[in-house]
């Protein structure tokens, strides 16, 4: 799981303080938080990067199927 803040682009306009955001996290146990620019772009590789990571590195806990037609 993961915690995104964006308009990282726009300083000053926080709905939630990012301090607020990781006090977030922390409680719920999300260990990616992260801001974010979704108009330029600015940490949206950083961001899917770790959470692309983390799928990886708990690959073993996922469930899987095969489905035989």
């Amino acid at each position: 799981m993961s915690v995104c803040g964006t308009h990282l682009d726009i300083p000053g306009l926080h709905a939630v303080s990012q301090q607020d955001g990781q006090g977030f996290a922390r409680k719920h146990g999300i260990n990616v938080c992260m801001e974010v620019s979704s108009r330029t772009k600015e940490g949206i590789d950083n961001l899917f990067g770790k959470i692309a990571s983390q799928c990886y590195d708990a690959r073993e806990k996922f469930v899987s199927f095969i489905v035989d037609y």
